[in-house]
């Protein structure tokens, strides 16, 4: 007969395999799930918090959904959205261009020209923990733009309240 410590050592063995066995089968399924979606966490871009430092005169602001609406249909300012192209291309608030935060913390601004430096912006990203629209802003500020408004978590605000959208590349 085997002394009792060997079988309690045994059993809890057993125990920590079993555990670690279904922690790796969570991970991969719960991988597999975020890639497979459309709308997935981005396991690439840092989406980091909102943090909108003073950066001078005519700062970056903050707005809300109902100040962006009124914006949007009076055509008053240009939308810009800074998730990826891919994000871009699967939708976007209508008539917006996309300036994926990465390219505009790097100073290239793509589309947008000298003609937009005094145009009012509003700058969105999506999820209202994460700071590419802040970053965004704070670039293009840096930049010489000098209107420019943040909606925090605007994509998933806007489609939540059924506002004009569209799918694929701008018009222009």
């Amino acid at each position: 007969m085997q002394p009792l410590n060997v079988d309690v050592m045994r059993i809890k063995w057993n125990v920590g395999k079993q555990g670690l066995i279904l922690l790796l089968l969570a991970g991969v399924l719960g991988f597999g799930t975020n890639a497979l979606r459309p709308d997935g966490l981005s396991l690439t871009e840092e989406c980091f918090k909102n943090d909108l430092s003073p950066v001078g005169a005519n700062q970056p602001v903050v707005i809300t959904l109902d100040q962006a609406r009124e914006l949007f249909e009076s055509r008053r300012a240009r939308f810009i959205d800074t998730r990826s192209a891919e994000e871009y291309l699967w939708g976007h608030i209508q008539g917006a261009a996309n300036l994926p935060w990465e390219e505009a913390a790097q100073g290239r601004i793509g589309n947008l020209n000298q003609q937009l430096r005094d145009a009012l912006l509003v700058i969105y990203a999506d999820g209202e923990s994460c700071g590419r629209g802040a970053a965004t802003a704070v670039a293009l500020h840096r930049q010489g733009f000098t209107q420019v408004k943040v909606l925090i978590n605007g994509w998933s605000l806007w489609t939540a309240n059924d506002l004009p959208t569209e799918i694929g590349p701008p018009p222009f």
